[in-house]
């Protein structure tokens, strides 16, 4: 907008250029390289929105992260993720942070994407209970975190200590867990292997086992084109 503030034609033409380049990104952009500079930004000479330069520069992002910095949070916190999040991960480390550093911390995890808390995601459909509208009866997720408010603000008196609470959905018997802890100590690790002809078993590959390859594109994901075995 400033670089052609002066010049109507070529602010109309830059905008509809960026925007016409931007609206294709899922059509081809993600896919572009190299990876390191976004090169739709670099076709219209724009500057990057700070992550390529954290990339180059850990440090310099340092004051915009939580992870190390759990103990000066002197805050009861409501953690909610969802199993396909991009961000799932960093949802149960900042719950399990905030519980080793001694605060009240309460965690719920659905089967749930980013910018999706409904009961289906992709092909797959974990019934109306999974759905953060009914969240197995138990009510819609906003009105969960109602709740927490008002148990952790009230009306302004002292309220006791809360450890928190832990609320699970168990993909594959599609049930809602309440549970106190996470990661849970009755667990047991197990060990799956990648077999030939896409099959996913407790048992290791075998050394006379052939391995399977197929070509990639990042543009069609879900387009794996088998190739010749080695």
């Amino acid at each position: 907008m400033r670089r052609h503030r002066t010049d109507l034609n070529g602010l109309v033409s830059g905008v509809t250029g960026l925007v016409r380049d931007l609206d294709g990104l899922a059509r081809g952009g993600y896919g572009e390289l190299p990876a390191g500079r976004f090169p739709a930004f670099a076709r219209h000479d724009l500057p990057e929105l700070g992550y390529e330069r954290s990339r180059r520069e850990p440090e310099w992002a340092r004051a915009c992260r939580v992870e190390g910095r759990h103990d000066e949070v002197d805050l009861p916190t409501f953690q909610v993720g969802g199993w396909y999040d991009i961000f799932a991960q960093g949802t149960l480390d900042n719950f399990t942070a905030m519980r080793c550093a001694g605060r009240s911390a309460t965690l719920v995890m659905g089967p749930w994407s980013h910018a999706n808390q409904q009961h289906v995601i992709g092909d797959l459909n974990f019934g109306f209970g999974a759905n953060s509208a009914f969240m197995g009866m138990r009510g819609p997720l906003h009105g969960l975190q109602l709740d927490w408010y008002e148990c952790t603000i009230g009306d302004g008196e002292a309220l006791e200590p809360d450890t928190g609470k832990v609320l699970l959905f168990v993909m594959g018997v599609n049930q809602w867990r309440e549970e106190t802890e996470w990661p849970l100590s009755r667990a047991v690790d197990t060990d799956f292997h990648l077999r030939a002809d896409g099959r996913l078993t407790p048992e290791p590959t075998s050394v006379a086992e052939q391995a399977d390859q197929f070509t990639y594109d990042p543009m069609e994901p879900g387009a794996h084109r088998p190739a010749a075995r080695s």
